[in-house]
């Protein structure tokens, strides 16, 4: 998991080099503020952006989500939100994984971590990461974003 701000490129640049992450990040530099709610391609399936918002709520509302596909480049336009994340304990088993949805769901429970994302942050969730998004942050009840997704054999 990798916490930035697309303000401060010499924070993360090092760790962010490659031709897909300059894209995606040139990408939400240039069309976040404006881009419409739905799903914008980049690379087709293989590289997307899905600008959404919904409304925060509990912890005990929220569910770990992983992924064996993609990587998530989950970047905040206004509002906020908290998001629990935890190193996937063990890799999903087949009657837990959504393939049509690339996912995995968990109850939130154990030991996590927690960061908030607010307007210009951005966090990247790796098929290893385990992460927990839509709990309230105690300042913004809703959030606008987007999420990159990135097949990880793009990198």
């Amino acid at each position: 998991m990798l916490l930035g701000s697309v303000n401060f490129d010499t924070t993360y640049a090092p760790f962010l080099r490659g031709e897909v992450w300059v894209e995606a990040l040139a990408w939400i530099r240039q069309n976040a503020t404006t881009a419409s709610p739905g799903v914008h391609a980049l690379r087709g399936r293989d590289m997307f952006v899905n600008v959404h918002g919904y409304s925060t709520g509990s912890a005990s509302e929220a569910r770990f989500e992983c992924h064996r596909r993609y990587v998530d480049l989950q970047y905040c336009i206004r509002g906020g939100e908290t998001i629990l994340w935890r190193p996937c304990a063990e890799p999903p088993r087949e009657d837990e994984y959504d393939v049509a949805n690339d996912a995995c769901y968990r109850p939130v429970a154990g030991e996590w971590s927690a960061l908030v994302l607010s307007p210009g942050l951005f966090a990247v969730f790796f098929p290893q990461d385990e992460h927990a998004p839509k709990i309230a942050n105690g300042i913004h009840k809703d959030i606008w974003k987007l999420v990159v997704k990135i097949d990880r054999t793009l990198l």
